[in-house]
């Protein structure tokens, strides 16, 4: 569930209440900690558990505040499916590098498919060597 959160700013302090969160407000002196206020405030009014992943959000700048402010956060929001598309391709990486190399095929091989260089397929190699080898001990 996406939690939309409308903004204003009084003074130096933004403002936030959370739609559909009865009593659900919030406050602080910049947007870093007004984020950190608003997931803590969600989890406490759902009574969810110290850690728990965080909760996504949506910001609504009210009261006329300046469009930058919400072309900003778009951006943000594309920062943020960007950093997570890399984080899946990567880790796709390291498992493909690991059950080719299982495979028999070689280093520059698999970077030359992967696309990265061969000393970074040594790396993720070098931190797949268990399945490498309980792969390889299955195939013989």
């Amino acid at each position: 569930m996406t939690y939309d959160v409308e903004v204003s700013r009084e003074g130096s302090h933004w403002l936030a209440t959370i739609r559909g969160l009865e009593g659900a407000h919030t406050y602080a002196g910049n947007m870093t900690a007004l984020h950190a206020n608003i997931q803590e405030v969600i989890a406490l009014v759902n009574d969810e558990p110290a850690g728990a992943e965080p909760a996504p959000i949506r910001l609504h700048f009210v009261d006329g505040m300046d469009a930058l402010l919400t072309e900003a956060v778009k951006v943000g929001e594309e920062r943020e499916q960007a950093e997570s598309a890399i984080s899946a391709v990567q880790e796709a990486s390291h498992g493909m590098a690991a059950r080719m190399a299982a495979a028999g095929y070689s280093v520059r091989d698999i970077a030359g498919l992967l696309r990265v260089t061969p000393g970074r397929v040594s790396q993720l190699l070098a931190e797949h060597r268990p399945l490498i080898a309980a792969t390889r001990g299955r195939a013989s």
